[in-house]
């Protein structure tokens, strides 16, 4: 008899007599066993007084951050390249210079300030993120007002929308 023939038989014969049914319950029972143990362990972290482990789950929860970081730096960027183009004189038209430079200037502050909070991951950036996405808002709109000939305005103001935006949400995680 052939290997092929053998291994088919005893695969028949162990369907006709249940042999797998143990296996199965098995395997059932491991599974059942690994997602309990799971569970546990992210309960566990979760409400963990252990400072370290706790923050160990809050630091991947914060993963989320890096998209606000990237943000925060371009309008950081974005914002002190504006405040120089007005500065050498980008900025005619009859609008409120001074008041624009200080937006700038105060976003780019902020934003990289919020990079730098967040960076770190003082237990102040939350507060920090909700500000900037104020600030930066603010921002926009004196941007958006702006006369914008080459288009600078316009990207200074997407950039603080976006940080706005992506700000905001890591306002809201505690």
């Amino acid at each position: 008899m052939n290997n092929a023939h053998v291994l088919a038989s005893s695969a028949a014969s162990s369907q006709r007599t249940g042999v797998d049914a143990p296996a199965r319950a098995q395997v059932v029972a491991s599974a059942l066993a690994v997602a309990a143990l799971g569970v546990t362990l992210l309960w566990g972290v979760g409400f963990s007084h252990i400072e370290a482990v706790h923050n160990a789950a809050h630091d991947t929860r914060h993963s989320n951050g890096f998209p606000c970081i990237e943000a925060c730096q371009n309008t950081h960027r974005l914002c002190s390249e504006t405040a120089a183009h007005v500065l050498h004189g980008g900025g005619k038209g009859g609008h409120n210079e001074t008041e624009h430079l200080v937006a700038l200037l105060d976003c780019a502050q902020i934003a990289i300030t919020s990079v730098d909070f967040m960076a770190r991951r003082s237990p102040h950036h939350t507060h920090i993120c909700a500000e900037c996405a104020e600030i930066c808002e603010a921002c926009a709109k004196l941007c958006e007002a702006h006369p914008d000939p080459d288009g600078q305005m316009k990207r200074c103001a997407e950039a603080c929308r976006r940080s706005a935006q992506t700000c905001r949400e890591m306002g809201k995680t505690r």
